[in-house]
């Protein structure tokens, strides 16, 4: 397979009028309505303050190039004091039924901007040692959002273990065997007792949406480069294999 490149990128550019997509627009989630006959685009928008948090935009293609802005106020924000309140990030989403089911990522605390020099970078508040430790490492939980039109939305709460740093998960759109499934990278699963040296996807199973407790290895990074890279969509082939 040989891919190029569309000439008409970028698709979607950032926009200064609006602060909370002023510094930023990327990773978004895409699918099409059979229905509309149009592609849709959830995306990741980054503020440009040095808090940079993050919220979702809502975008639609009659073609799947040319993109216009459902609205200009997010589709999707942060919470005011939940788990999600500082930043939600990197949505993927599937659907089953009348409901689009998107995961995303999100975090305690925002995380600045973090290429800037570390002392003009914004600073996480400290944590007593008492506090949960993914607190105290601000670390990325996954959680789960559940719309029918991206007006309203049920946060449905985490979707992976609240002990661990665990994101890039994805929900596949059907049952298989009769369960949900869920590939997810858990960054701190490495070392010999999980058999790889680099963060790697595992694939979960389970009864309920909400209750992945055992996970199998699937793909492991075979490079040093990889592990900073290595993602995850939903795979047709797999479904063979489960």
């Amino acid at each position: 397979m040989k891919l190029q490149r569309y000439e008409g990128n970028p698709i979607l550019s950032p926009n200064p009028a609006n602060e909370w997509e002023s510094l930023a627009v990327f990773n978004p989630a895409a699918w099409y309505d059979q229905d509309k006959k149009q592609v849709l685009l959830l995306y990741r928008a980054a503020e440009s303050g040095p808090e940079y948090k993050c919220y979702f935009g809502l975008a639609v293609s009659n073609d799947g190039y040319n993109f216009e802005r459902v609205s200009d106020q997010p589709a999707f924000s942060p919470s005011i004091d939940g788990f999600d309140a500082s930043t939600v990030q990197d949505p993927r989403m599937v659907k089953m039924g009348e409901y689009y089911y998107i995961t995303y990522a999100c975090r305690f605390f925002p995380f600045g901007q973090f290429w800037m020099p570390e002392e003009t970078r914004y600073k996480a508040p400290e944590c007593p040692p008492d506090f949960p430790r993914i607190f105290r490492r601000n670390a990325t939980s996954t959680g789960l959002l559940l719309t029918k039109d991206f007006k309203r939305y049920i946060r449905a709460g985490r979707l992976t273990n609240p002990v661990l740093d665990d994101r890039d998960v994805v929900l596949f759109p059907e049952k298989i065997n009769g369960k949900y499934v869920m590939m997810h990278r858990p960054l701190e699963w490495v070392g010999a007792k999980y058999g790889t040296k680099h963060p790697a996807i595992w694939v979960s199973m389970a009864d309920d949406l909400l209750g992945f407790r055992e996970s199998q290895f699937l793909i492991k990074a075979n490079s040093d480069w990889e592990c900073g890279k290595i993602g995850i969509n939903t795979l047709r082939w797999l479904k063979k294999h489960l």
